[in-house]
């Protein structure tokens, strides 16, 4: 069951980590609230310096939802009965010049079974790519290409990154490409990643 479960699990983590993965992924005022305006105390990350090191997810929302509250197809492709209970991402990111940078991050959850939550399943994924760093703290990324066939409207989009605190918060909306498409989300995902330096 193991290798199954984690194989379709696969799928499903970059939507609810990210992408994060990836990160590169509306800043908010009150950390209880996704969807909040961005607080004067979050302001726009201005060089790749400030995003240099190691980060860790504290939390993940895709459409203004944490991405445990989605129901996902962890135990059967086409029947969602199991939910993301824990979830977790790393994301490196160096520097290449004086706008840009090469990043790489690692996704991994936990999905239970919402009948049986002793029934669990762990997947992982990664992704990698580089980035450039606009005024405002906007932010181009384009991931590392794992087909040279895939259209490019799935390999590159844009985001903001901001910083509040020892806390960067960054904000994407991600199309899934058809053949990673899942169930639990809508072909664009608004995903806002809220990270904290390891």
């Amino acid at each position: 069951m193991a290798g199954t479960c984690t194989r379709k699990f696969r799928c499903c983590i970059p939507a609810a980590g990210l992408l994060t993965a990836l990160l590169l992924t509306v800043a908010c005022s009150d950390d209880k609230s996704p969807l909040a305006p961005v607080s004067p105390s979050a302001l726009p990350v201005e060089s790749p310096d400030q995003l240099a090191g190691m980060w860790e997810s504290l939390a993940v929302f895709a459409d203004g939802l944490s991405a445990s509250r989605y129901l996902i197809p962890a135990f059967s492709p086409v029947v969602y009965n199991a939910r993301l209970t824990s979830y977790q991402t790393y994301l490196h990111v160096g520097t290449t010049g004086e706008r840009t940078g090469l990043f790489s991050a690692t996704a991994s959850g936990v999905a239970a079974d919402t009948a049986n939550p002793a029934h669990t399943t762990y997947g992982i994924h990664g992704v990698s790519g580089s980035f450039r760093l606009e005024p405002e703290g906007r932010l181009a990324v384009v991931l590392t290409r794992e087909h040279p066939s895939d259209d490019q409207k799935y390999q590159s989009f844009e985001g903001t990154a901001f910083l509040a605190g020892d806390t960067l918060i960054l904000s994407f909306t991600l199309a899934s490409p058809p053949e990673k498409k899942v169930g639990f989300l809508p072909d664009n995902a608004s995903l806002i990643a809220r990270l904290i330096r390891h």
